[in-house]
């Protein structure tokens, strides 16, 4: 979303379609005026749909908006590439800007010819003479592999900055053509991508972004870079031009981490009771061994011995949740005599207790005298910081 000078809204997003390709979409809204779109943008629609030449079988999507003079521009990704539109106020692509109204810049790394590569845009930014730059991360200069989920890559995404002159072509002057992959200042990789990016005063240009933490999953770290004009970084900011922001317990291997103390582990109470009456009542508290830490979600697998019946989730009492807490349940079958339920979206739960009340569960089969076993898995999050903060299991033999 952004805001123009006299109020309106402006949105932009993509929608999809059964039996199209997805479009990327943009919208004014007038707030308080009681009608849904802006009549007078789109034609009279109040939305524009944005829908290249078909190539492959990606399709268009926007991510980010600015204002460049009386015009709108919106970036986002095509093709697996950047893409760049320029729009008059009342909507209307301007046919001055490239191909008619927009750009999807050439990116071309090692791996172009990969079908997994792409580049995808978070932010783009006028600069005030008439040039855009545009930037997020791209895969292209990625190394991929397969796996038995997949593709796997090394090296990806890298951030990316693409500059393109007031006509839409590349402005030779920024990096190399006007593409720039970003590399550390002593040319090592950087993996993450670029977030945000916002011009300064004397010209140059500060990049936002985050790379990726080691042994963990997604990105956290976050990264400041001050460059020139011409794409090189300003040697007077941080380390060569780049800084990383360093947070405790979040970007240190993980064997580092356990031995700081940043590394939480699950502390848990399982008690049964009412076992040789046939009426079992169940109850399991979970907390983390660390106060920083939070359970994420939480998967509790019963034994064969023990059923869930059909009313279960009325007489099922959860403290600890918060409202948007899930549950889902795994019913067993010939291949895995057990059950498991998973509560998920935890809202940060410091201490979770579950009860299975009387008619909850209900008993199979004669219990061997060693009892039974309970098995309890954890994702926790880091509450500090909102990451991911590790995960744990324990084994718990009742009865």
């Amino acid at each position: 979303m952004l805001e123009e000078p006299d109020g309106s809204l402006l949105g932009a997003g993509s929608i999809y379609e059964p039996g199209a390709r997805q479009s990327g979409v943009l919208a004014r809204f007038l707030p308080g005026s009681g009608t849904e779109y802006d009549p007078s943008f789109g034609g009279g629609t109040g939305l524009v749909r944005l829908d290249l030449p078909p190539k492959r079988w990606r399709g268009t999507s926007f991510s980010a908006l600015t204002l460049d003079g009386g015009k709108i521009v919106a970036g986002g990704d095509a093709e697996g590439s950047f893409l760049m539109a320029r729009f008059t106020e009342g909507g209307a692509l301007d046919q001055s800007f490239g191909n008619g109204g927009y750009v999807v810049p050439s990116i071309a790394g090692p791996s172009a010819d990969a079908e997994p590569a792409n580049s995808e845009a978070q932010d783009v930014v006028a600069l005030g003479d008439g040039r855009l730059l545009i930037a997020g991360g791209t895969s292209e200069w990625g190394e991929f592999f397969n796996t038995k989920y997949g593709f796997g890559c090394n090296g990806c995404p890298q951030p990316l900055l693409v500059m393109v002159d007031a006509s839409g072509g590349l402005d030779q002057a920024f990096g190399s053509g006007g593409v720039m992959r970003l590399l550390k200042p002593d040319g090592s990789l950087l993996v993450g991508k670029a977030e945000q990016v916002a011009p300064l005063a004397d010209g140059k240009i500060l990049v936002k972004g985050a790379i990726a933490l080691p042994e963990s999953v997604g990105y956290g770290a976050p990264f400041l870079a001050r460059l020139n004009p011409d794409g090189s970084y300003d040697p007077t900011f941080g380390e060569g031009g780049l800084t990383v922001v360093e947070f405790p317990c979040t970007n240190q291997s993980r064997a580092e981490r356990r031995r700081a103390g940043c590394v939480a582990s699950l502390r848990a109470k399982v008690g049964l009771r009412g076992l040789r009456q046939r009426r079992p009542v169940l109850s399991v508290r979970a907390w983390p061994s660390l106060e920083w830490a939070a359970i994420g979600d939480l998967t509790l697998t019963l034994p064969k011995y023990l059923r869930l019946t059909r009313a279960f989730r009325s007489k099922l009492s959860v403290r600890g949740a918060g409202a948007d807490a899930k549950l889902r349940v795994t019913l067993p079958h010939d291949q895995k005599p057990y059950t498991s339920l998973a509560f998920s979206k935890l809202d940060s739960a410091r201490q979770l207790r579950l009860q299975f009340k009387p008619g909850s569960l209900h008993l199979r089969g004669r219990v061997r005298r060693k009892g039974l076993t309970f098995k309890l898995r954890v994702h926790f999050s880091d509450a500090r910081w909102g990451n991911l903060a590790g995960h744990d299991e324990v084994t718990q033999r009742v009865g």
